[in-house]
């Protein structure tokens, strides 16, 4: 009875190892069990696409105007940022962008990156991005995905977030990002998408293959402060569970 009533418990904790959230821009969706798929699972655009800063690191906010529904100032201080939740100890992240309006495959994906490989802490962390820097002919209005790949040693995890670029835009007050975690790390890694899809690219300051993520958060896999070597000692307090309860396991 001891057995069975902690193995509810290790389950739910392994599961909570292995994943992370995209909290701004706001995700398609999530799903525990689907991060593992293209863009987590959700195929599909979102309905309602978030608007977001096209530039940014003006000199202050001077004067309002507009682009449609959406209010624009005129000038800016803060970049654009992307914000996450991550449940490992460490992980290694990178951001893709797609000028597709409905992109289903990683083909529909640039091997520009907006983000290069960096390593990401566990908990909440951010990063600022300029898509105005790409070289990929982004402009006020143009529609753009981007799907942020992390790994914290146990494979890749994908999110899309579905935006729409205004020149001028200001995210919320909140959304703000005063420790920008890339400008700290300076992680080579080599990630792919899990599809079987073949590309691959070299960017600047980072080597990416499309395959399984390797570099910071493979070598952080041997450390005990890895989400990898938590999920071990998970892994190994879940065999001892099922054992006593009678049940049987396969490692």
């Amino acid at each position: 009875m001891f057995a069975q009533s902690l193995l509810v418990p290790l389950l739910v904790a392994s599961s909570a190892l292995a994943h992370y959230t995209l909290d701004y821009p706001p995700s398609r969706g999530f799903v525990d069990e689907d991060e593992v798929k293209f863009c987590g699972g959700f195929s599909s655009p979102s309905s309602m696409r978030t608007p977001f800063p096209l530039t940014g690191n003006g000199p202050g906010e001077q004067s309002v105007s507009s682009f449609g529904t959406y209010e624009l100032a005129d000038s800016f201080s803060l970049l654009p940022i992307v914000q996450w939740d991550s449940h490992h100890a460490i992980g290694t992240v990178g951001i893709y962008v797609s000028t597709s309006e409905n992109p289903t495959n990683w083909s529909d994906f640039s091997s520009t990156m907006a983000k290069n490989w960096f390593t990401g802490p566990n908990g909440a962390a951010c990063t600022n991005i300029d898509m105005s820097q790409l070289n990929m002919n982004l402009t006020n209005g143009s529609l753009v995905t981007i799907q942020m790949v992390a790994n914290g040693g146990d494979g890749n995890l994908y999110q899309c977030a579905d935006l729409i670029l205004l020149e001028g835009y200001t995210a919320p007050s909140n959304e703000t990002c005063s420790n920008d975690v890339s400008l700290a790390s300076n992680a080579t890694a080599t990630a792919t998408p899990s599809l079987g899809q073949s590309a691959s690219a070299t960017s600047t300051g980072a080597s990416m293959t499309m395959g399984s993520a390797t570099g910071a958060a493979a070598s952080a896999s041997a450390s005990p402060t890895s989400g990898a070597f938590r999920g071990e000692v998970v892994g190994a307090f879940l065999a001892f569970a099922m054992a006593a309860a009678g049940l049987s396991v396969a490692l």
